[in-house]
């Protein structure tokens, strides 16, 4: 069992105690707090095991600091509070404060149109602002399912010239911008471009000069290079079992024998992730939120200004950050997940409360992790459990009838390559037992569900693809419109074998 550095504050808790009016569970002795954080992350706290780090700030001050299990298995490495983690979405937030810097500066507004930043963007016939990036707002696609579509696997090397090139090739988008709230990575990479080309700096500089190193977050970068070098880095992993990518993608109960698996990360998405930081460096962060010493209070407020639809409906989301009601107290939070790496920040401004739970494992469930921690030192403070915050994670899955066999004839119809010039590549579509079969070079085989009429699901990324094929006059099979969790309309063009 590794050996961890574990912090509380003794005058935090006697002050906990004295101003606790209420039934006995909130006032504890000393110890009962980090034995009931302890407890939380006892299933990854043995040998062999990834883990997790947990850091708490409460009124500017760490009162709680740990690390549990290992951050490499190959060499038992465990993690401690310097333990460096891709942090994935938890990333936003620090993009959107760069964005908020250079708005309070007046070096841009935030309601520019994009392409006045960024002239190579498609015209894409509508206007869309800074805003409405940085609120998920701007009906960008997400280009983490589509690049997958596209041919990429997620083990491949991905940079930020790739994210580029597909946002290039997009011909439409999701919606009128400012019309709905559609989760985007894409959007986010797009304001660390903004960033760059208004500051006059590469985005990695932008941010380890205005906002890492005045904080002392000597531990934190920006991951614009895969292959780089970063000391104390956590490996990702997932259980070692014969599943397919897909369903890698999303959570996994630990395995039964013990067993993991790396699950190489080879991507640089900046803006959108690619933040690698501790929870050391965390709580220097988490601090900044009530001081305001780096970006000051105009900035902190425009942090939690929560995005207005068109049609004047406020959202919860704000710049990089959900400002929700949790069982009666104001959260504010995003969580993150790429390849192994769960993550999750959440501040409860009010009571002047910060938790940050970073994981190295598909099977870590963050969120919930860190709201629990949090619940502890709440106390009595919260209402009722399963009040607010009811968030839900990934696409949900759609019930459908069980699928019918379609008769040969049926399926001939559909049968052929088709080809998106959106992502330059092409899928072959056949018929086989009853049921049409979509196949990729670089991709397994996905059957298809027949709903009704011309249109078809099957698993995606994120939830469910549904395949709308689309008929000429003359009643021909012409192509088809793919839609998925956080894109929508995507046209494939049939070439007859």
């Amino acid at each position: 069992m590794p050996k961890m550095r574990q912090i509380l504050s003794t005058a935090f808790i006697v002050g906990l105690a004295a101003t606790t009016a209420g039934p006995a569970p909130t006032q504890q002795a000393p110890e009962a707090l980090p034995r009931r954080i302890d407890q939380m992350f006892a299933q990854w706290n043995r040998p062999g095991s990834p883990g997790a780090a947990v850091v708490v700030v409460k009124d500017g001050q760490v009162v709680y600091q740990n690390g549990y299990g290992y951050g490499n298995l190959d060499y038992d490495i465990p993690i401690t509070d310097s333990t460096v983690f891709d942090i994935a979405s938890v990333s936003k937030h620090f993009t959107a404060f760069a964005v908020a810097i250079l708005a309070d500066q007046e070096k841009l507004s935030l309601d520019d149109d994009v392409r006045k930043h960024l002239p190579g963007l498609p015209d894409f016939g509508r206007r869309i602002t800074v805003r409405q990036l940085v609120h998920h707002t701007s009906g960008i696609r997400d280009w983490v399912e589509l690049l997958s579509i596209g041919g990429y696997r997620f083990d491949d090397v991905i940079a930020l010239t790739d994210i580029m090139t597909f946002v290039g090739n997009q011909q439409g988008l999701n919606f009128e911008p400012g019309a709905e709230h559609l989760y985007s990575n894409t959007g986010y990479n797009l304001l660390a471009e903004i960033v760059a080309r208004v500051s006059g700096q590469p985005f990695a500089r932008f941010m380890e000069e205005n906002i890492f190193r005045p904080l002392g977050m000597n531990d934190t970068h920006i991951l614009m290079d895969h292959q780089r070098v970063v000391k104390n880095r956590a490996t990702s992993y997932a259980p070692n079992e014969n599943i397919g990518e897909l369903q890698r993608l999303h959570p996994q109960p630990p395995p039964a024998d013990g067993t993991w698996r790396v699950w190489v990360d080879n991507t640089s998405a900046p803006g959108s992730s690619s933040v690698v930081t501790s929870v050391e460096d965390m709580a220097k962060w988490m601090r900044n939120w009530e001081t305001g010493q780096v970006g000051g209070p105009r900035v902190l407020q425009q942090m939690t200004e929560r995005a207005v639809l068109n049609n004047g409906e406020r959202i919860s989301y704000a710049f990089g950050v959900s400002v929700e009601d949790y069982r009666g107290v104001t959260a504010v939070s995003h969580g993150g997940g790429w390849r192994g790496f769960r993550t999750h920040f959440v501040r409860f401004p009010d009571q002047r409360l910060s938790v940050a739970v970073l994981g190295n494992s598909t099977s870590f469930n963050a969120g919930s992790t860190a709201m629990r921690v949090a619940e502890v030192f709440l106390g009595d403070e919260l209402g009722p459990a399963g009040t607010g915050y009811d968030r839900v994670n990934g696409g949900r899955r759609a019930s459908h009838p069980e699928s019918r066999a379609l008769p040969a004839a049926r399926l001939a119809e559909y049968a052929g390559d088709y080809f998106s010039p959106e992502l330059g590549t092409t899928y072959s579509i056949s018929g086989q037992d009853g049921r049409l079969v979509v196949k990729h070079r670089k991709m397994d085989d996905q059957l298809l569900t027949h709903v009704e009429g011309n249109r078809f699901v099957t698993p995606g990324v994120r939830g469910e693809l549904t395949y709308e094929f689309i008929r000429d006059a003359s009643n021909q099979v012409i192509g088809y419109k793919l839609r998925g969790a956080r894109f929508r309309d995507v046209r494939f063009e049939r070439h007859v074998r």
